[in-house]
């Protein structure tokens, strides 16, 4: 919903605090029924205003959403808001702000090489910022092997450096 909500007008004028302002319109909506799994052992059911998947804990300009979350570690981490209260998102926010999770903040983190989805109702899921589509099951999966990655090292002189053969 927050992807759906953000201004692409607002956010060429206030970079990404737009998401805060679309974050702020989620306020009112309803917690959806979720359930999931983890490496195959549900855990525990939940009203939810949001089911974040992902293997990288930060976004850009440097905002940490699932703490010690690590693209090399072989997991996905996950991480459900279950807010109730103002008083719970406040705690959520300031967790963002402040970088420390806390144990009462209305956020469950797991880890696992697989997790599962599963929704009373049709809702949209994100991927890679963008509103990809709508679900009530989705799967998400480490597959090993699946993606290779090429850095540079520092030894190495960018391709841009070398001298033509």
């Amino acid at each position: 919903m927050i992807m759906d909500e953000v201004d692409g007008g607002l956010k060429s004028s206030i970079g990404t605090a737009a998401y805060f302002v679309a974050a702020s319109k989620a306020l009112g909506r309803l917690p959806m029924s979720v359930r999931v799994t983890v490496d195959g052992k549900r855990i525990k059911h939940h009203k939810a205003m949001m089911v974040l998947i992902g293997n990288v804990g930060s976004v850009p300009p440097n905002i940490e959403l699932i703490p010690g979350a690590a693209y090399d570690d072989g997991m996905l981490d996950l991480m459900v808001a279950s807010p109730r209260r103002l008083r719970d998102w406040l705690k959520i926010i300031a967790r963002l702000i402040i970088r420390r999770q806390r144990k009462d903040d209305a956020l469950e983190l797991r880890q696992g090489k697989r997790v599962e989805v599963v929704l009373k109702q049709p809702d949209s899921y994100q991927l890679d910022g963008d509103v990809a589509g709508e679900f009530t099951r989705m799967t998400a999966e480490i597959v090993p092997g699946a993606l290779h990655v090429v850095l540079q090292t520092d030894q190495a002189e960018p391709i841009s450096e070398r001298e033509a053969p």
